[in-house]
């Protein structure tokens, strides 16, 4: 049985709550709480006043009566076990249920308090290909969590710089692109009177409602369709055909525009025009560009780079395929794939319906992020559908992210969604060992992308060798759900990391926090290279840039304390000192009146150079005001001071 025929096989209809295409607020249910006692205060049967409930506890009562609590009851009443402490309160609905919480969970005979929430089923579209399972790799990137949040707006517009797109197809038609800067009469759709062979709206194309063909049959034209062989119509639909029309595939930014732009000729031949149309795409209003195409081995072009960087420029976000069939297989290093290695732009690499890596994809340590790549069922050339697979695809499903993330996050540039991608998806090194560092940061999760904080922002990483050391030292501006680090060591930047040790992080918090961590396992004289892996509570991973340091052998022979660095400073500075002999240390921080304002260390320290870094905070760790500030250090009977300037 082929697939049009399985596909045609079921019809249904999907009835489900309406969800707008926003981010939606947590709602909570009013006039309602869940608290758990202490076990000192034990199962407590509720008796009722004049309407109010009492336990016989004074400052529970008192909160019971203050906003007329008139039920109280066990949650789980038949359980042998601490979850018969759990008791729900309702209330007066006039009292919001965030604050009767809050309130409850102060008096020390509650262990928590908390409002009730609402969840809501995660959203899903009626297209025929998605309710029976062909289109899998939707679920597995958590594609219907995502929908819950948005559905895509259709003023995203995602370009398709590709082999152009069946524009008329019926599952694309009503997310193509219309440039109403060429329609003439304004009743925006394209007839005759449109059909002028004037450059209306300006932009130096003539008549192109729907997009551009750079490549034509050897002239362009106003007519971006596709011919064979077939590619950009299966990348648009990925990325964006229409959702929930009970057709044959839902699109993965839902109700996002397709911008088709061909960039190759008639007959096919190449894609010779790429560049010029991620100009056009960009000067036209493109929030996304899919670049589903390239090659490897040669030298980057200035070229190239200037016209991703004008795109940039324009707030577009830039996602390239990473390439298929390469020369090389780990732990072989891959050559760089372009453009996906250009800067501004996410490289994706291809994974299979288990998170395993293809074995004709494209890696390496420049690749930002895995999706799956086959099988992939979606639009194919004149009104049907087919099965490929490719990195073309995974950067079609990326791309098709970025659309849903620029709907609800609307300035967010190429490099924000990048580190985004880095950041938010799921860790697949431990299936794919021998890939380890060269898939991203793991494969795509679209609900974490749209839906989480990212984890950590690192603002500082480096490497220090000193006397048969390396000294570690990392600042994060945030951190959201941060376990533990861990600190990972090779002696060649290519090569495979080791495990060396692992730091706890400081969960959630919204100020930062200075991490150090001395290697001491070296060699004299060996360079050594680092990168940690931030580990969050729900099991997502995060890694670092490498930083690399030599070690030293050379022995201080003068103390000395360094200029701070940077100076002026904003956030963090950094402050070098070196002592020749054990003993103690003290290095202080003092505004311009004399006052100490932070200890920065006093302590023993043995002979060797020092860095040390200082966050603008007091002993309070609260923020200092712009200004001088003045440093001391006092090691024996050396004294030093040196001047910084913070800059707010």
């Amino acid at each position: 049985m082929n697939w049009k025929t399985k596909i045609c096989l079921l019809i249904w209809l999907l009835v489900a709550f309406a969800i707008p295409s926003v981010a939606r607020e947590l709602q909570y249910v009013q006039g309602q709480i869940i608290v758990k006692f202490t076990p000192e205060v034990g199962q407590r049967i509720a008796h009722k006043q004049g309407g109010v409930t009492s336990v016989g506890l004074a400052s529970l009562d008192r909160r019971m009566e203050r906003y007329g609590v008139y039920e109280m009851g066990q949650i789980f009443p038949h359980k042998e076990s601490e979850l018969d402490l759990i008791y729900q309160l309702d209330f007066s609905d006039q009292y919001d249920a965030r604050e009767v919480a809050t309130d409850f969970a102060r008096d020390r005979h509650v262990l928590y308090a908390e409002p009730r929430p609402i969840h809501r089923l995660c959203d899903e579209p009626n297209d025929m290909s998605y309710v029976n399972g062909l289109q899998w790799y939707l679920n597995t990137v958590n594609a219907p969590e995502a929908w819950d949040i948005t559905h895509g707006d259709s003023a995203v517009i995602i370009g398709i710089v590709d082999s152009g797109v069946d524009w008329d197809h019926p599952d694309l038609a009503d997310n193509i692109w219309f440039n109403s800067g060429e329609d003439v009469n304004g009743d925006g759709r394209f007839t005759a009177i449109d059909w002028n062979g004037v450059d209306d709206d300006g932009n130096g194309f003539v008549d192109d409602w729907h997009g551009w063909d750079f490549g034509g049959m050897t002239i362009p034209d106003n007519n971006p369709d596709e011919g064979e062989p077939v590619h950009g119509t299966h990348v648009a639909g990925i990325a964006a055909a229409v959702t929930d029309n009970v057709l044959g595939v839902a699109g993965m930014s839902w109700n996002c525009t397709i911008m088709p732009v061909k960039v190759s000729r008639t007959p096919y031949d190449g894609i010779r025009y790429g560049y010029e149309g991620i100009q056009y795409a960009a000067d036209n209003g493109a929030d996304v560009i899919t670049l589903c195409w390239g090659h490897s081995g040669g030298l980057p072009s200035q070229f190239e780079q200037e016209i991703i960087d004008s795109a940039f420029a324009k707030g577009a976000i830039l996602v390239a395929s990473a390439g298929n069939d390469p020369p090389t297989a780990p732990p072989d290093t891959c050559p760089l794939y372009y453009p996906a290695w250009y800067n501004h732009v996410t490289a994706v690499a291809a994974t299979d319906s288990n998170d395993n890596a293809f074995s004709w994809t494209f890696y390496g340590s420049w690749v930002d992020v895995s999706a799956p790549g086959a099988p992939i069922y979606n639009a194919w050339w004149n009104d049907t559908y087919t099965m490929l697979g490719g990195t073309s695809l995974s950067g079609a499903l990326v791309a098709g992210l970025a659309g849903l993330l620029k709907s609800v996050e609307p300035h967010v540039n190429s490099d924000e969604f990048e580190t985004r991608m880095q950041t938010t998806s799921d860790d697949i090194d431990r299936l794919n060992p021998s890939y380890e560092g060269w898939l991203g940061g793991g494969r795509l999760n679209a609900y974490r992308a749209l839906g989480a904080a990212v984890p950590v922002s690192l603002t500082h990483f480096e490497a220090i060798g000193g006397q048969d050391l390396v000294t570690l030292n990392w600042v994060s501006a945030s951190e959201v759900s941060c376990h533990r680090w861990e600190i990972y060591r090779c002696v060649k930047e290519e090569g495979e990391y080791a495990k060396i040790g692992e730091l706890p992080g400081c969960g959630t918090s919204e100020s930062g926090h200075i991490y150090r961590w001395v290697d001491r396992q070296v060699t004299t004289g060996m360079t050594y290279f680092y990168k940690l892996k931030q580990v969050d509570f729900d099991g997502g991973t995060t890694w670092s840039q490498v930083a690399s340091a030599t070690v030293s052998s050379a022995v201080p022979q003068v103390c000395s304390l360094n200029q701070n660095y940077p100076n002026p400073f904003n956030a963090f500075t950094k402050i070098g000192y070196q002592i020749p002999k054990d003993g103690p240390v003290s290095l202080k921080v003092f505004n311009i009146s004399g006052q100490e304002v932070r200890t920065l260390v006093d302590s023993e320290r043995v002979i060797g150079e020092y860095e040390v870094l200082w966050n603008g905070r007091n002993t309070e760790d609260h923020d200092m005001a712009s200004g001088l500030y003045f440093c001391r250090l006092k090691a024996g009977d050396y004294r030093k001071v040196i001047k910084m300037v913070l800059v707010r």
